[in-house]
């Protein structure tokens, strides 16, 4: 059966969990699990206000060198974002970029290095409500390409590959009883980094047609080594949301 996405709206013309109507949100919208985090990347924008606050749920509108951006909360796991990107397509959003923190998972990955993924194992039970196994979770290749020119610009080099959402990640970290067994096994394989959203956003966003990305900064190693402190993590995080607005920026520009 073909997949088919309902707009659902209430009495007031909102949206159903994002209370937000038509118009209110940008096409481009740049999303984070925390929702204290939404002012502090809206604060990287012009003209920025909050438009929304339902559930989990905050969102601020404002510009990026005249492009209008949005900025929204999805809270942790993949089930809120599935919610959040079917219902940003139903608004007329059409790119979404996930910001975030994860544990990274290569020897030579060191803390505080950003991380963009072109794909994501599928760790988690959300997606797999809406297609098989065998279709693919992986991000959008201009999107992608505009991260990184992006990142280049502020003269950091980003880390490139696949990462792994996963409903408990901490089960593989070294606080679970066989976390350095689970996590070894996809370190073996090649993932980058262990996080919580990617893999719904990546599918439900080429099912709607959607370009997704994703920028993560790597607060810890399950290899081993030290973990960021607070505040060098939220140094890092502000330099994740400055690439990650400016990629907004160019994607929107170069799609005229």
């Amino acid at each position: 059966m073909p997949f088919a996405s309902k707009k659902l709206m209430d009495e007031r013309g909102k949206i159903h969990h994002l209370g937000l109507g038509v118009g209110e949100v940008a096409p481009s919208v740049i999303l984070t699990a925390e929702m204290e985090q939404v002012p502090v990347i809206a604060g990287l924008l012009e003209g920025a206000v909050e438009i929304g606050r339902n559930r989990e749920y905050l969102t601020y509108t404002g510009t990026a060198g005249g492009v209008p951006v949005s900025v929204m909360s999805t809270g942790n796991g993949c089930m809120p974002m599935a919610i959040a990107a079917e219902e940003l397509f139903h608004l007329g959003c059409t790119t979404l970029l996930k910001v975030g923190a994860g544990f990274a998972l290569q020897p030579d990955c060191a803390p505080g290095a950003l991380l963009t993924a072109t794909a994501s194992v599928r760790g988690e039970g959300t997606v797999r409500e809406y297609v098989g196994p065998e279709y693919p979770a992986v991000s959008d290749p201009e999107l992608w390409e505009e991260i990184l020119a992006a990142a280049g610009e502020r003269g950091e080099r980003l880390r490139s590959g696949i990462f792994r959402s996963h409903d408990a990640y901490y089960l593989e970290s070294p606080f679970a009883p066989d976390g350095g067994e689970r996590a070894a096994r996809w370190r073996a394989l090649g993932v980058e980094l262990i996080e919580h959203e990617t893999s719904a956003l990546f599918v439900l966003g080429t099912i709607l047609g959607m370009r997704t990305g994703a920028l993560y900064v790597a607060k810890g190693n399950l290899s081993g080594g030290d973990a960021l402190s607070p505040a060098q993590l939220e140094g890092r995080l502000h330099t994740c949301y400055e690439i990650a607005v400016r990629a907004i920026e160019r994607m929107a520009k170069r799609d005229g």
